[in-house]
């Protein structure tokens, strides 16, 4: 982890209420500049209300945020804009716009910045080299892998040339080779550039891979905020992030197991993990899938408890063709989506 000891971020007694439901209450926790940091919680844990409170998109009812020192409730609009700059932010279904390239995509950013039309297809170049994209510049969507795709947020996340780097959900849409070079990318990002980074997943594996630190947040409270190197030694003392590490594997049937792979090849097809517990993964789902994309799904795997708060549904699928559209769309309609391999499309 970088030696740095200032505070870059620093959270204090930060409180959120919607129409009665408390999302946060009382959190308080600070980052340091270089760290990375990553929160996890199960949905519904107040993630999201936490992310948008700490770039300024929401007002919380009490507490503050202070970024570089400044605290963003306190702040005119046109200082609020100016201090928002420093916070890139990490989509996880990527916000690109169609209708434009790889250059396009990135050059928007710029444009919104006020950076001067001569000055950008130098500052273009530098990120599209920093997030690996050469041969890629006159691309469009649709042309590029979802790892791809992400690069390009992060690239246009790095438009603005930020101190802090806000990513939501940014791996889980993606299969695991794609997320390994994310979280690769990540870290070289955080090493080269010096940007302080915060990750919002579900995933203890995208935690152990890439954090220093994690948050671990529960029914809008902070249960436990503890080093991954004290994780590894088996040090967490909250059940809830107990259970987090003790997450079992998915259990897959035993004719499938040999034919996973991690990445995709000729004849293949995407194996998903979807989680809910909002009661909302049914067959009307798969209905749907089929009804807009034409893509069938097998079920692998289920483990239905109905609407729970406690114990969230899960399936395990296997897709009839590999369709990128399908799975960012189950990634808007589902809590939890994360792609775990590849199998044979014989399945």
């Amino acid at each position: 982890m970088p030696d740095k000891t200032s505070e870059i971020l620093k959270v204090e007694n930060l409180s959120k209420g919607f129409e009665g439901h408390t999302a946060l209450e009382n959190v308080s926790f600070s980052v340091r500049e270089g760290e990375i940091v990553g929160i996890i919680g199960r949905s519904g844990a107040g993630k999201t209300t936490l992310l948008r409170c700490l770039n300024g998109a929401e007002v919380p009812d009490s507490g503050s945020v202070l970024v570089e020192g400044q605290d963003l409730n306190e702040l005119k609009e046109k200082d609020l804009l100016a201090l928002r700059q420093r916070i890139g932010l990490v989509f996880q279904g990527f916000n690109l716009l169609q209708s434009r390239t790889v250059t396009g995509n990135i050059s928007l950013a710029l444009e919104i910045l006020g950076v001067h039309k001569k000055e950008r297809p130098h500052r273009i170049q530098k990120l599209i080299k920093l997030v690996g994209l050469e041969g890629h510049e006159l691309k469009y969507p649709a042309q590029l892998s979802g790892g791809q795709k992400q690069r390009v947020g992060i690239a246009r996340a790095l438009a603005g040339s930020p101190a802090i780097l806000l990513c939501d959900e940014a791996t889980s849409a993606l299969d695991p080779e794609a997320t390994a070079s994310i979280l690769a990318l990540l870290e070289k990002i955080n090493r080269e550039v010096g940007v302080t980074i915060i990750l919002i997943t579900h995933e203890m594996d995208v935690i152990r891979r890439l954090a220093h630190r994690v948050l671990v947040l529960d029914q809008g409270a902070i249960a436990e905020d503890i080093s991954t190197e004290a994780l590894a030694r088996g040090q967490a003392r909250h059940a809830l992030t107990k259970s987090f590490i003790n997450d079992d594997p998915v259990s897959l049937p035993d004719h499938v197991l040999p034919l996973m792979t991690n990445g995709a090849t000729p004849g293949t097809v995407a194996v998903l993990r979807l989680g809910s517990s909002r009661g909302d993964l049914s067959s009307a789902l798969l209905a749907d899938l089929y009804r807009i994309f034409g893509v069938t799904a097998v079920i692998l795997q289920a483990d239905i408890h109905g609407k729970s708060p406690e114990r969230r549904d899960t399936l395990v699928l296997s897709l009839s063709c590999n369709h990128e559209q399908a799975i960012q769309w189950l990634s808007q309609n589902v809590e939890e989506v994360e792609v775990i391999g590849y199998a044979s499309s014989d399945l």
